[in-house]
């Protein structure tokens, strides 16, 4: 996959052996997480900059979640090492939409009136580079509660031999730390008040999406 790297020094280790050793014994023997159904889900993935094989490769991972609830929207226009046909490939579906915004709409633009259509508690702010393992959104629903706004996650990348590697876990919420590096990451989850808050917000100061 591309080096997302974080340029903050939260990497966990740069022992290889070790942590397909701890990624091995935390996800293969590990209990998935089961879906309870109280929750729906809108999801949102960005087109700009994203490439064809990890765009599909992350709409797949989404189709193949455990938890039923779900709707994805997909915005912008593809910039980086995308077919002309990559939009086509993804298969439109009542549950897969398709959205004709301009390439600096912020993501939170998109999901108010989505999440409002299908009357979704959270919406998840994928990367088209990341790929969820299939109980994500389970692991999402399993950690919601009262007052919970925002969600965020561990993560680490993929070898091209499907291996996993170059982990990064990230802290509880820390603020501070925030301020210098958006530490959040390729998933993020927020709920539905949060998003309706910002509203309109000002999308022209560079990076301020981040936050």
């Amino acid at each position: 996959s591309r080096d997302r790297r974080p340029p903050w020094g939260l990497n966990a280790t740069e022992d290889v052996a070790a942590y397909r050793e701890w990624w091995r014994i935390h996800n293969e023997n590990g209990p998935a997480v089961e879906p309870t159904g109280s929750l729906r889900f809108t999801i949102v993935v960005s087109l700009v900059d994203a490439r064809t094989e990890e765009l599909r490769a992350c709409v797949e991972s989404i189709r193949r979640q455990t938890v039923a609830e779900w709707s994805l929207v997909l915005f912008g226009a593809p910039t980086c090492g995308a077919e002309p046909d990559l939009v086509s490939t993804i298969n439109p579906s009542e549950r897969i939409t398709l959205v004709d915004s301009r390439t600096d709409d912020a993501p939170w633009t998109i999901a108010g009136p989505a999440m409002k259509k299908s009357d979704t508690a959270y919406a998840v702010f994928v990367d088209p580079g990341v790929t969820l393992r299939p109980d994500a959104l389970a692991r999402i629903d399993a950690s919601t509660g009262s007052g919970i706004d925002v969600i965020y996650s561990d993560e680490d990348e993929v070898a091209s031999d499907g291996s996993h590697c170059r982990p990064v876990f990230k802290p509880d919420w820390a603020p501070d730390l925030l301020l210098s590096s958006p530490y959040l990451g390729g998933v993020l989850v927020v709920s539905r008040p949060v998003v309706e808050a910002l509203g309109e917000s000002d999308t022209d100061e560079l990076g301020n999406r981040d936050y």
